[in-house]
C-alpha cells in the first residue's frame, strides 16, 4: 500500500525524499505534468524538502484542478519513494 509524507497547510504540500535527486525527480515530473496540462503550482526545492503552493488564480484559492493535481502528485511520490 502506498505511503505518504505529505503535509497540508493551507494550500501549501510539504514533504521530504531520501536523497535530493528523487526530490529533483519529483519535482521534473510535476513540472512536465503541469505543463501539459497548463496549471502550474509554485515550487520551492530545499535539499530534500519539496513544498508545492497550489493555487488558482482566477479563483483565488482552490479549485477542482488543484485537488487532482495533488492527486497526480501523490502517485509520483510514491513511485519514487519505492
Amino acid at each position: 500500500m502506498p505511503r505518504t509524507s505529505w503535509s497540508f497547510s493551507s494550500s501549501f504540500l510539504n514533504t521530504y525524499f531520501k536523497d535530493y535527486l528523487s526530490g529533483i525527480e519529483f519535482v521534473r515530473q510535476v513540472a512536465h505534468y503541469s505543463e501539459d496540462i497548463n496549471h502550474h503550482p509554485f515550487i520551492s526545492i530545499d535539499y530534500k524538502a519539496v513544498t508545492i503552493k497550489l493555487s488558482s488564480w482566477n479563483a483565488r484559492g482552490l479549485m477542482d484542478l488543484d485537488i487532482t493535481m495533488a492527486k497526480q502528485f501523490e502517485d509520483f511520490y510514491n513511485e519514487i519513494q519505492k
